[in-house]
């Protein structure tokens, strides 16, 4: 009898942790949803639209008629047709899909080089130290957009593997700085000299004390930095030397414009700068929850 009330007595403290466990997880998130704000909610939407865009699509990518060539916005294409007679806000839709795939593939791919690099070059020091920062100013310092440029316009084809791949290679640079000394300022705080003391194997102390403290930083720099990266691709594209047909993107929306966007605006279609409306949203909000998150005041680091 003396265990069966101990352990009905246990119940409302454990209902109680349980309870305590919930409320500090609403509150973390509702604490995130006042920081983010608006931004956020654009942000969600554009994420919402890359991975469903069938859910938005009033047509799905029906072949184009050109006897539906600059259409105005209707039911039927709420954005109007293209000068192909294509349904504008399909295309603007699954252009969201390749832009946030490319942005966030070469982001990912940034930051994973960059926590390898930065952490291996704080934690050895010396000349490892050296040869890492040195190669990484050397790549900083070329401008991406003539590299890319110059990459780009060897080939005879495009795609968005080829996109991803190629600036990849040249986003990581500034990331390794920002490891690099996340890492290094925390190699000399007395818990980390302690487990060192210890004995701890270093990939311990990597995993539980350092790299964690090093993604906050990084990851307010990568948000504003993705907008970069679409943006690039996006300039890339309306040059001619980014993605080519019939790849969708926002840039190549807008390259087919070209020179004849003022006349099209006197035609009757200035819809067909809707790309660039949609482009200058997603670049917003990246750029916005990226300061927030640096304004914010976060007790604990991000993991």
């Amino acid at each position: 009898m003396d265990g069966l009330d101990q352990s009905n007595a246990t119940r409302p403290g454990l209902r109680d942790r349980i309870a305590s466990r919930w409320h500090d997880r609403f509150d973390r998130i509702r604490h995130w949803a006042s920081i983010l704000g608006g931004p956020g909610i654009v942000l969600a939407v554009f994420l919402v639209i890359a991975v469903w865009p069938d859910l938005f699509a009033v047509q799905g990518l029906t072949p184009c008629l050109l006897g539906n060539s600059l259409q105005a916005p209707s039911l039927a294409h709420p954005f109007g047709t293209d000068l192909f007679g294509c349904d504008y806000l399909t295309r603007v839709l699954y252009g969201a899909r390749t832009s946030m795939v490319i942005g966030g593939v070469v982001i990912a791919g940034a930051m994973a080089i960059a926590t390898l690099l930065g952490t291996i070059a704080a934690w050895s020091g010396g000349w490892v130290d050296q040869v890492i920062s040195r190669t990484a100013d050397v790549l900083f310092s070329i401008p991406i957009v003539f590299t890319a440029l110059l990459l780009f316009g060897l080939t005879e084809e495009r795609t968005v593997l080829q996109v991803v791949v190629v600036l990849t290679l040249f986003a990581w640079p500034p990331m390794v700085r920002l490891v690099r000394g996340a890492v290094r300022e925390r190699l000399h705080e007395e818990h980390v000299q302690a487990a060192r003391a210890l004995g701890a194997k270093p990939s311990y102390i990597l995993r539980r004390h350092l790299v964690p403290f090093s993604l906050r930083p990084m990851v307010v720099f990568a948000l504003p930095y993705a907008a970069t990266v679409i943006s690039l691709e996006a300039i890339l594209s309306f040059l001619g030397v980014g993605l080519q047909l019939p790849a969708i993107s926002w840039g190549l929306m807008l390259a087919n414009l070209g020179s004849r966007l003022v006349a099209l605006r006197v035609a009757g279609a200035p819809h067909l700068v809707m790309p660039g409306i949609a482009l200058s949203l997603l670049v917003w909000s990246l750029v916005e929850i990226g300061a927030r998150i640096r304004d914010a005041d976060v007790p604990r680091p991000l993991r």
